[in-house]
């Protein structure tokens, strides 16, 4: 098993909060992220509804705003999620639904 294999998102979350109790700079190396990731993609693979779906996500941005400003989130944090959203969908493990393509050419 890898190390972060281990790491419950519990132990994640309270480890990136006490950061930010201290003050410190970097609150969640990339590793922690990339778990963090993986717990919320498996979050939303367990979701019955749309509706609960949009709840985990208000929940990780909530939580992100915790301890990172929010120009830095939209910039560099949830393209992140994004990413591994989008593979979750590509690989069969998050279901995609059949809606038009945006303006933008974005599928959901």
């Amino acid at each position: 098993m890898h190390d972060s294999d281990s790491r419950t998102r519990e132990a994640l979350v309270s480890a990136f909060r006490q950061r930010i109790a201290e003050g410190r700079r970097i609150r969640l190396t990339q590793e922690e992220r990339s778990d963090m990731i993986r717990h919320f993609v498996d979050r939303l693979s367990r979701c019955e509804s749309e509706e609960e779906a949009i709840q985990v996500c208000k929940e990780e941005i909530s939580l992100l705003e915790e301890g990172y400003p929010v120009p830095s989130i939209a910039s560099q944090y949830l393209p992140e999620w994004r990413r591994a959203i989008a593979l979750a969908v590509e690989e069969g493990r998050l279901p995609r639904q059949d809606m038009e393509p945006t303006e933008f050419g974005k599928i959901y």
